[in-house]
């Protein structure tokens, strides 16, 4: 049996396909799959996003100006950087945890000229 650390989760952390929160911009779209469903996440700007799909849509909260905590395992530890990495779950700000996340497509915010 392997026991993982924190210290080699972190190392291996960049090998989970993952979004940084500093790699988006205002009106940039994150649509991500997770295990049990699908979210829509458009970037607002302060560290908000306008959330919908999922448990946002299950509850009658869609959209809803949320912001993320960062991206977990499900345990207490955090990566606040990360919006969403694959294999991993997001936290949201208000204590949602997603099912794991399977795929991540950022659709960037059209510049007109």
């Amino acid at each position: 049996m392997i026991a993982a650390t924190l210290n080699s989760i972190i190392e291996c952390s960049h090998l989970f396909p993952q979004v940084r929160k500093d790699e988006l911009h205002t009106g940039d779209w994150i649509i991500i799959r997770t295990v049990k469903s699908v979210y829509t996440l458009h970037v607002i700007g302060d560290g908000l996003y306008e959330a919908s799909g999922g448990w946002f849509d299950n509850k009658g909260f869609t959209p809803m100006r949320i912001g993320v905590a960062g991206a977990t395992w499900g345990g207490s530890a955090i990566m606040p950087h990360v919006l969403a990495a694959c294999g991993m779950r997001i936290e949201f700000r208000n204590r949602l945890i997603t099912s794991s996340v399977q795929k991540i497509v950022i659709v960037p915010q059209c510049k007109q000229n």
